[in-house]
């Protein structure tokens, strides 16, 4: 089986490797992605390409993630997740593979003092404890604008709709009407078994990728890319 693992891994690995397009060095030699507020640049652009395409449905991307994460896992019958709802602010949500479709809940913002997290919503713990994750922020995230393009793939406990972040400002410079569908989010746990294989950052990365080699337009097109 682990042989089928990493031939499956050496399949996809061109998917891991980050876009350094929207990228530039700090001093200290890091590569980091640029500012969405820095004139004319990349992922700018790139916002307005990706907002002239047509849309995917976002049952597709929801698959599309599915499957990917599948290729990670080695797609074995007994590493299928055995949950099928969760609750969360009440509500049940369904559970599809790897997927959560979350509908209708609000997120509370994670507190940072700085050198650590001092807070997080008490839904990412739940969900924590429900997937036997190794930390809370152990997940990846998909959100929607309202006319159904994916804005970004992102990692972490801090779902948002916010229009003050890089998503949301570079959603605001398509067009000032464009909103986020806050009626739904698609998050999808990192078990321990796929962080085995690859790290939170690495696979945020290749999902990322791999919904774009699929032809699903995202607005924040780079987010996704983590130079480690």
């Amino acid at each position: 089986m682990g042989m089928v693992i990493i031939y499956m891994i050496k399949e996809i690995e061109k998917y891991f490797i980050p876009n350094n397009n929207a990228s530039c060095f700090l001093p200290n030699g890091k590569r980091i992605l640029v500012s969405v507020d820095r004139k004319n640049n990349e992922r700018t652009k790139t916002a307005v390409i990706q907002a002239k395409e047509k849309t995917v449905p976002i049952e597709e991307v929801f698959s599309y993630v599915n499957e990917f994460l599948d290729v990670i896992k080695g797609n074995v019958a007994n590493q299928k997740n055995q949950v099928n709802r969760i609750e969360l602010d009440g509500i049940e949500h369904e559970v599809i593979n790897n997927g959560i479709i979350v509908k209708n809940c609000s997120w509370k913002e994670p507190k940072w003092d700085g050198k650590r997290y001092t807070f997080c919503d008490s839904k990412y713990d739940f969900i924590k404890k429900v997937f036997d994750l190794n930390y809370a922020n152990d997940i990846i995230w998909l959100k929607f604008s309202s006319d159904g393009y994916l804005g970004v793939v992102a990692d972490s406990f801090d779902i948002n709709f916010k229009y003050d972040n890089s998503s949301g400002k570079l959603l605001k410079q398509l067009t000032p009407e464009k909103k986020w569908d806050e009626n739904f989010v698609y998050i999808f746990p990192l078990t321990k078994e796929l962080l085995k294989i690859k790290n939170r950052k690495e696979i945020e990365t290749a999902v990322g990728n791999y919904l774009i080699d699929k032809g699903v337009p995202i607005i924040d097109y780079y987010s996704h890319n983590n130079f480690l």
